[in-house]
């Protein structure tokens, strides 16, 4: 399952000109001052799953948000409400290697099989993360939003960049680096010699190379450079997407007066890239007319015009050249628009819930469709409530209960059948009569037949009186979505704000253990805004117990890997955030921001 690893944000709400990342674990922290912007973070994640998955540029409502959460548009959220920013989403996701869908039909792929071509899954075998950069603007000209770029990596090495102009008339690949490693695979029908990479450079009319006609370090003078430095550079280069044929031919030229065989073995994989984009131009780019934005139709894929592709005269038949295309449209739609997909399918397992949570009605109902803005404000946590299998009631008991967070309360469904008084007297009349068979027939069908209610409460562990919501205190109701959340959910992200609202510090500690539990024994993660020291206190607890030779009575195993704490804080009115990171013994190796968590030490050593 894919994992949300990295955010960066640039000009989003508070969030300025020099981009802020945000690295994420299964469990990431927020902490900072009020109104220092740490939903931010969350609110960036909510606008991005509108503009991924429903290629709405300009919310002002979201799915997850619903009526609770008004993002404001596009005008609201840019940083300084200022229109000639670009606001900028860097996104990388921990990905499998099978989790790039395939562009090809059953057909093609049968087809592709047969004449012995790679299956495009196999191309990408190592894939281990993709990464997603997306730009949006306001145009003038349209009077909307806009993605103006949209770019790509795999495994940190660029793949394609498409750009747009702000009239939205021009949408083109201003980037496609063939010396990315997946592009390298061998396609055996075609000969041991010839590469994917090496098909496009022939057949794409207008292949590009680099990042907007950038040429890095082709004026260092590689003269004095030995053949390591030589290759560390033409590494780094490569990786950036931006190795320039000036650079290349200076470095090939070096390199024929070394003698050494790893010089020769350098010049000619140099002389193998030169070679590959002997006939490209950085200026030159790729159209794509049929494309409305910069943002690809990751369910459709990349969509070229015929007159792309060169002929290659008397290289393959025409049957076998069309099938050549159909596996090069593949991978390339598999690189370019699959990390997009990967994306919106991560985003499904998003759940969000707000700040301040409402209390249900008396009479709780499941609601007939699925609206995912319930859990803002943690109705959805209620109401899932009369169709939830046994197994998950218990589950939501056991946290309730003595062992775990001792709130003092479980969950009771109760479902009955209301009879009028019509049905009544019946039943009435055959239980004061002797029933035979027939009448257990008819019985058991008139009861059937009346529907089925359920009532939702809550049960007082001490008194064994039932409750409902409204008549508990305000801590336990704001603390069940949380709740409730962890363990319906199996998947994803639940991004969750001020998770401790109203509960004392015993049920701040014994929360952190089911957030653990949760990302331990599920493909969970959690993203809380939060400004509880006792949470934060018990997850490096864990971890420095998983690291002591003395055992726990707690069965998980905490590690710094699963742990990422976020300090947010303004400077000069911006938002900044800084990564604290964690000991092997559960103590921060960064000092914390001077003011905060300092109050208890001011109180206690005064």
């Amino acid at each position: 399952m894919a994992a949300l690893k990295s955010l960066g944000l640039r000009n989003f709400k508070s969030i300025g000109n020099k981009q802020q990342v945000v690295t994420l674990a299964p469990i990431t922290l927020l902490f900072g001052p009020n109104s220092a912007g740490k939903s931010t973070v969350l609110q960036a994640l909510i606008y991005l799953k509108e503009v991924v998955s429903k290629r709405n540029f300009n919310p002002d409502y979201s799915e997850l948000g619903g009526e609770w959460l008004d993002l404001g548009g596009f005008k609201n959220i840019v940083h300084n409400h200022d229109l000639a920013n670009a606001m900028e989403f860097e996104v990388t996701l921990a990905v499998e290697n099978d989790e790039l869908p395939s562009y090809l039909t059953d057909y093609e792929a049968e087809q592709l099989e047969s004449e012995k071509y790679p299956a495009v899954a196999d191309i990408f075998e190592s894939l281990n993360d993709v990464t997603i950069f997306l730009s949006l603007k306001w145009s003038q000209l349209q009077e909307k939003v806009v993605v103006q770029e949209y770019s790509c990596k795999l495994n940190g090495a660029p793949v394609a960049q498409i750009k747009s102009s702000l009239d939205g008339k021009q949408i083109e690949i201003t980037a496609l680096p063939l010396a990315v490693d997946f592009l390298q695979t061998p396609i055996p029908s075609l000969g041991e010699e010839e590469s994917l990479a090496y098909v496009l450079a022939q057949r794409l009319d207008t292949t590009v190379l680099g990042s907007d006609g950038a040429v890095l370090d082709h004026a260092i003078n590689l003269d004095d450079k030995d053949v390591a430095e030589i290759s560390v550079q033409f590494e780094k280069l490569k990786d950036s997407g931006s190795v320039s044929k000036e650079w290349l031919l200076e470095a090939k030229n070096v390199l024929s007066l070394r003698t050494t065989r790893t010089a020769a073995s350098l010049k000619a994989e140099i002389e193998k890239v030169l070679e590959l984009n002997s006939d490209t131009s950085a200026a030159k780019t790729i159209g794509l007319p049929q494309q409305k934005h910069a943002l690809p139709e990751y369910t459709l894929g990349l969509r070229f015009d015929p007159d792309v592709w060169e002929e290659i005269d008397g290289v393959l038949s025409g049957s076998k050249e069309k099938l050549l295309r159909t596996f090069a449209c593949g991978v390339l739609n598999s690189a370019v628009c699959g990390p997009l997909s990967c994306l919106s399918t991560w985003f499904e397992d998003l759940n969000y819930i707000g700040p301040l949570r409402d209390l249900p009605p008396r009479n709780i109902q499941a609601r007939t469709s699925v609206n995912k803005s319930r859990w803002a404000k943690g109705l959805a946590a209620w109401e899932m409530l009369p169709d939830a299998s046994i197994k998950l009631i218990d589950e939501i008991n056991f946290w309730l209960g003595e062992g775990c967070l001792n709130s003092g309360y479980q969950v009771s469904i109760k479902r009955y059948r209301e009879l009028d008084e019509s049905v009544s007297f019946q039943l009435f009349s055959m239980l004061n009569g002797e029933i035979d068979l027939d009448d257990q027939v008819r019985l058991t069908q008139m009861l059937e037949s009346i529907p089925q209610k359920v009532r939702v409460g809550l049960t007082e562990e001490l008194t064994g009186l039932e409750v409902m919501p409204q008549d508990i205190g305000v801590g336990i109701s704001q603390l069940f979505p949380v709740i409730a959340l962890s363990v319906f959910q199996k998947n994803g992200l639940a991004a969750i704000e001020q998770p401790e609202l109203h509960i004392h510090p015993k049920l701040q500690v014994e929360l952190a253990d089911m957030f653990v539990s949760a990302v331990k024994n599920k493909n969970m993660m959690f993203l809380l805004e939060t400004h509880s020291e006792h949470l934060m206190l018990r997850l490096l607890r864990r971890i420095r117990e998983a690291n002591e030779e003395r055992g726990t009575d707690y069965p998980e195993a905490l590690t710094t890997e699963d742990l990422s704490v976020q300090y947010v804080q303004s400077n000069d009115g911006l938002t900044e955030f800084k990564h604290l990171r964690v000991s092997d013994d559960g103590d921060f190796i960064d000092e914390w921001p001077s003011g905060f968590f300092d109050e208890r030490d001011e109180e206690l050593f005064f």
